[in-house]
């Protein structure tokens, strides 16, 4: 959770400086409403490295969340995205924390379809700086034109790159959520245990949700570690994706969205391979 307390800890002092600016009104309150309600997700570090070699969907219609917030507890950092075929800036450091929540899609005062809105804490060389990001719709309005749908971001600071990191991950993440290869369970945090560490000055931690793979993704998360260990083969990563079957042939299965995860092709020395990162 130590990703969470730090997002925290900067955010009040973010806060703090901006009140009085109204421009940042909305952006103030939603952050707020991600700390105040959000269940802490728990992301594995094989699982997170799996979702970031994994192609996001380009059509996400129908998926759910299991929460209103969901604030995923992860570090990603400059070193990570790079390996994954991302560019971030010259004094990018990490991410610490990312939240995901639903976005309402407006065309003047019609609501057109529910997007992902993620909030993120980025650390660079020498400032701190919070970025909302909104994803392509999750669900659309059937008598609304979905090409006229255009995504406006908060984001001031972040480039092409990371923005499309954060969308591809988030996207990935919900439909990790959306399969049957996992199941998850909350442990509860009460308002004794929040108070006592209030009294002590310290960020009070919301209720937390483990991720539990099944016994098939355990197996292969397992081959991953191992895989990713290795570094003295001549082999490349290929990039996994999301796959919904369609056919018929599937009967129960039909429609269910599968993770067709990355895997490792070749022999030799394990090598990166330099990726052309396009949007979802």
């Amino acid at each position: 959770m130590n990703n969470f307390i730090s997002f925290c800890k900067d955010w009040i002092v973010f806060r703090d400086f901006k009140r009085n600016d109204v421009a940042l009104f909305k952006f103030i309150q939603h952050i707020d409403s991600v700390l105040n309600e959000c269940k802490l997700f728990h992301l594995d570090n094989s699982i997170k490295q799996m979702l970031m070699l994994t192609k996001a969907p380009k059509e996400n219609f129908q998926l759910k969340l299991p929460f209103d917030y969901l604030f995923l507890d992860v570090s990603i950092t400059a070193e990570e995205l790079i390996n994954a075929g991302y560019k971030p800036p010259k004094d990018f450091k990490e991410i610490q924390g990312l939240s995901i929540s639903k976005g309402i899609l407006k065309s003047g005062n019609v609501d057109v379809g529910i997007s992902l809105r993620s909030a993120v804490h980025t650390i660079y060389d020498k400032e701190v700086f919070f970025d909302t990001r909104v994803s392509k719709p999750i669900i659309t309005n059937p008598f609304y034109d979905n090409r006229k749908i255009k995504i406006v971001s908060d984001s001031s600071k972040l480039n092409y790159s990371i923005k499309k990191f954060i969308d591809n991950f988030a996207i990935n993440y919900i439909n990790l959520l959306n399969t049957r290869e996992i199941k998850y369970h909350e442990i509860p945090r009460n308002n004794e245990q929040n108070l006592r560490r209030l009294k002590r000055g310290k960020v009070p931690i919301p209720h937390r949700i483990i991720i539990k793979p099944n016994v098939i993704l355990r197996k292969y998360l397992n081959k991953f570690e191992s895989q990713s260990a290795n570094g003295y083969n001549h082999r490349f990563w290929v990039m996994g994706h999301f796959r919904t079957l369609r056919s018929k042939a599937w009967k129960d299965k039909q429609g269910t969205r599968i993770w067709i995860k990355p895997y490792i092709k070749g022999q030799g020395m394990l090598i990166q391979k330099e990726r052309n990162v396009k949007g979802s």
